[in-house]
């Protein structure tokens, strides 16, 4: 039984570790796509490309929402 709780431990806790490195990965990104588009001066284009972003996460977030209602909960349990 033990074996099975430090596997499940292990488990989660490395899906966190990539969840975190693939949410600081999506943040360098969109960080860098913005800069480079003010430094060749493009305004409008990097506050397309930072909202743009920004709105796709969110409808990515609404989707697992519609998928599974539980994560719509605050975190706290019941």
């Amino acid at each position: 039984m033990w074996c099975l709780y430090i596997f499940i431990g292990a488990s989660v806790s490395l899906l966190i570790t990539g969840v975190l490195a693939l949410t600081g990965l999506i943040l360098d990104l969109r960080v860098d796509a913005t800069k480079i588009l003010l430094d060749d001066g493009n305004i409008g284009l990097a506050w397309l490309s930072w909202t743009g972003s920004s709105l796709i996460l969110c409808l990515f977030a609404v989707a697992m929402v519609l998928i599974e209602p539980a994560a719509a909960s605050s975190g706290i349990p019941d």
